[in-house]
C-alpha cells in the first residue's frame, strides 16, 4: 500500500504514536479492551467510548494498520537509524485502535480522509499530567523527524462527547500533498486517549463532522 493515500495515512498513524516514549521509558503496557467494530460502530468498554462512523466510510484491520505503521516509520526516519530504532519502540508501546477511510485505503488521485485513534500507558511519566503536556511533548518530539511539520496556533480545549480534550493542529506537506492534522486527547484512566483526524482542505466539513458521533459513558 503505497498510494499518496496510503503513505498520508501511514504518517497519520506515526505522529500519534510513542512521543513521550521519545522522552523515556514507560511500563509494560496493561491488557486493556482494543474494542469492537459492529455496523460502523466502534465500541471500547475500557474507555467508556463509542464512535459512530459514516456508513460509507471503510474500517481498516489489524494487518493493514500495521502495515501502514512500519511505512510511517521509513517515511518520518528516513535514513536515520536512531530515529528509527526510537520510532519502532514507539510503534511496540502504543496501542491501535482504530483506523477509518472515507475511500479505500489504496485510492488514488482522490482526497481521502480518515479517523485514527490510539492509546499510550502514562504510567511512570511524572512530566504529563494532562493532555496539554501530553501534547506539548508531542509537537516537540515531531520537530526532530525529518517531516516538516507546521504548527498553526496553540494547543486548545475542546468538549467531545461531553469530555475535554486537549487540540493540536498540525500541517504537514507529503509527496507534494498538504495535509492537515487535528489531535484530540484526553486523559483516562492514566492513557492518553488519542483521536486523529487527517485531510485536506477539500475534505475538513466530512472529517470534523465525526466529532459529532462520538459519545463517553459518564
Amino acid at each position: 500500500m503505497t498510494s499518496q493515500s496510503g503513505r498520508g495515512t501511514a504518517i497519520a498513524c506515526l505522529l500519534v504514536m510513542g512521543f513521550v516514549i521519545m522522552s523515556g521509558c514507560s511500563k509494560r503496557q496493561e491488557k486493556i479492551d482494543f474494542g469492537v467494530v459492529k455496523n460502523n460502530i466502534y465500541t471500547n468498554k475500557f474507555f467508556g467510548m463509542t464512535i459512530k462512523l459514516p456508513k460509507d466510510w471503510t474500517i481498516v484491520d489489524n494487518k493493514q494498520r500495521e502495515m501502514l505503521m512500519d511505512l510511517g516509520v521509513k517515511m518520518m526516519a528516513g535514513k536515520n537509524k536512531k530515529m528509527k530504532k526510537v520510532l519502532d519502540t514507539a510503534k511496540l508501546r502504543t496501542l491501535s485502535l482504530l483506523l477509518a477511510y472515507k475511500h479505500l485505503p489504496d485510492s488514488i488521485g482522490q482526497s481521502n480522509p480518515n479517523l485514527f485513534v490510539s492509546a499510550e500507558n502514562l504510567k511512570g511519566f511524572r512530566t504529563v499530567d494532562n493532555a496539554e503536556d501530553f501534547l506539548t511533548i508531542a509537537r516537540r518530539n515531531l520537530k526532530k523527524t525529518q517531516l516538516k511539520a507546521e504548527f498553526p496556533g496553540k494547543i486548545q480545549n475542546e468538549k467531545i462527547g461531553g469530555r475535554d480534550f486537549g487540540k493540536m493542529v498540525v500541517n504537514i506537506e507529503v509527496l507534494g500533498i498538504k495535509y492537515s492534522q487535528v489531535y484530540y486527547c484526553t486523559v483516562i484512566k492514566r492513557y492518553a486517549l488519542s483521536i486523529v483526524l487527517t485531510y485536506d482542505y477539500k475534505s475538513i466539513p466530512d472529517t470534523e463532522q465525526i466529532l459529532k458521533y462520538i459519545s463517553f459513558k459518564k
